[in-house]
């Protein structure tokens, strides 16, 4: 869930592309791009009203949707 948290972070506080993302997590563009989807994904299905910049603006907590985020769509083991 680090990884996650460190993309939010450079995406949302840094403004950074996904490559420079990518870059700087030592991961493929694709996992960048499907970590924010998946964040996306669960932060539609919180309920929580207004958007994501806004949110992270007004410090809201997010840690609920970033574990949703870090939990979904994971392959059985």
């Amino acid at each position: 869930m680090r990884k996650i948290k460190d993309v939010l972070r450079l995406k949302f506080d840094q403004g950074l592309s996904d490559r420079q993302i990518a870059r700087s997590c030592s991961i493929g563009r694709p996992t960048v791009a499907e970590y924010l989807r998946r964040f996306a994904t669960a932060f539609e299905s919180s309920g929580v009203e207004g958007t994501i910049d806004a949110l992270l603006r007004r410090k809201v907590d997010i840690g609920p949707i970033v574990e949703a985020c870090a939990t979904s769509d994971r392959p059985e083991p």
